[in-house]
């Protein structure tokens, strides 16, 4: 099997008479794609599984090139099996990336060989690490069902496990932090750029992401970076050396330099970078790496009028109750829905680049949706992110004139229905009120 590219062909033709069911597709995934389409025109019908409206053509393919979902198993930890049944998932709904949000202030989930006590000691219980071993086969995994699969590892802020493993390594300013109450104040400790082994851990890191995935993209985060941090920080002496070597003349210089840095890294590996939209709004220049519009969905057509490709995930965050609701303009919290039954729609109106010229869109790749694991785990994980993420993944196919909030709720809660009985979407409740028969327990 050929390996998975952003691009690759998936469209298809399937056609359903009253004798007989074809499927023509260039790709073996397309063709998939086709069988996922069948499954969900059949329904249940006084026992038996019919398909109505005979005859039926259907010609299809995605409107964006890159249909994805974050996860983030370093806030609470998510088993192996846990993987393979987002990425069945994943599938079932024609989303063909997943991203994995390997480390954060909390945990770190990664298997580094070359740092093992990154792992060893950054994380609540080594059962749940992620190996390299099988994380290549999970990238297999995904391979066969269409689904890239890459990993995040987030620099230099969101940080803060690292130093449990090797101490010095993040700068210090918990002093400062604890004695202003600061809110989640972990999140915002940064690498300590004046200690050894800091940049030689960023090399390595970013080797180890980019033999284990063995896909095109590296994500290397670079987002909520506290530059005050540094300067509040016990070793800011130190620190202020390593600016004047390196001939940095202010905090956010230096931040720059960390994303510089682990952007080369990773495009000296072979692979394209992926980071979060502060590192453009900080000024990057390297067009090689691919810019995640995360926070403030204006900054879509900057990003793609500077030349660079663009992921949007502004209004799908699968965490949030209200996806639309944004900081930088309080109106957009006005007009959303405030009931979780209603957000589905705020998530399938979001199309960002609307408004973006033809060459403008040119740059956007697609999208992802996010789904932060502040609050989620196993027992919850798919009924908080699968009971919305199919009005992103039929955002991100669909052409941008099919806009039909009504009859994708239908069609939502069936297929819900479909997958739960496929053992795939279990754990998801409907969208809205419905029936879903299920096969009978057998009795013993």
């Amino acid at each position: 099997m050929p390996k998975l590219q952003i691009g690759f062909d998936e469209s298809y033709i399937l056609e359903v008479t009253t004798n007989s069911i074809s499927i023509k597709a260039v790709t073996v995934y397309g063709a998939r794609h086709a069988f996922e389409t069948l499954l969900q025109l059949i329904r249940i019908s006084s026992n038996k599984f019919v398909i109505s409206q005979l005859p039926i053509k259907i010609s299809d393919a995605p409107r964006f090139k890159w249909r994805g979902l974050m996860v983030d198993p370093s806030r609470n930890p998510l088993s192996p099996l846990m993987f393979k049944r987002i990425i069945d998932t994943l599938a079932s709904v024609k989303a063909n990336v997943l991203h994995i949000h390997l480390s954060d202030a909390q945990t770190f989930v990664f298997e580094s060989k070359k740092y093992p006590l990154l792992h060893q000691k950054g994380m609540y219980d080594e059962s749940f690490v992620l190996t390299q071993s099988f994380l290549r086969e999970l990238a297999q995994y995904g391979a066969n069902r269409g689904v890239i699969v890459y990993g995040e590892i987030d620099t230099p802020a969101h940080t803060a496990s690292w130093n449990l493993g090797y101490p010095g390594v993040v700068a210090n300013c918990w002093d400062y932090i604890v004695s202003t109450s600061m809110r989640y104040g972990e999140n915002v400790l940064s690498l300590n750029p004046a200690n050894p082994n800091t940049f030689p851990i960023i090399d390595a890191l970013m080797k180890e992401l980019s033999d284990t995935f063995g896909t095109d993209y590296v994500h290397v985060g670079g987002d909520e970076v506290w530059t005050s941090g540094w300067s509040k920080s016990k070793e800011y002496s130190d620190i202020q050396k390593f600016m004047k070597s390196k001939g940095l003349n202010s905090l956010t210089e230096l931040e720059g330099y960390f994303n510089k840095y682990a952007q080369e890294q990773v495009i000296h590996n072979g692979k394209h970078p992926v980071v979060w939209e502060e590192v453009f709004k900080k000024g990057n220049d390297d067009k090689n790496t691919i810019i995640q519009v995360w926070d403030d969905i204006r900054l879509l057509q900057q990003v793609v009028n500077s030349g660079y490709k663009a992921i949007f995930s502004a209004g799908f965050y699968l965490d949030k109750q209200m996806p639309l609701c944004n900081s930088y303009d309080s109106s957009t919290c006005v007009n959303t829905h405030s009931m979780w039954v209603w957000t589905n729609r705020d998530m399938y109106d979001n199309d960002p680049v609307k408004s973006l010229s033809s060459s403008e869109k040119e740059n956007v790749l697609g999208g992802e949706g996010c789904s932060w694991g502040e609050s989620t785990d196993e027992q919850n994980f798919f009924d908080r992110v699968f009971q919305r993420y199919s009005a992103i993944a039929e955002r991100l196919w669909s052409k941008e004139s099919v806009v039909d909030k009504e009859s994708h709720e239908v069609r939502a809660n069936y297929l819900r229905c479909l997958d739960v009985r496929r053992d795939i979407m279990k754990g998801t409740g409907p969208l809205y009120h419905s029936f879903c028969q299920l096969p009978k327990e057998k009795k013993n």
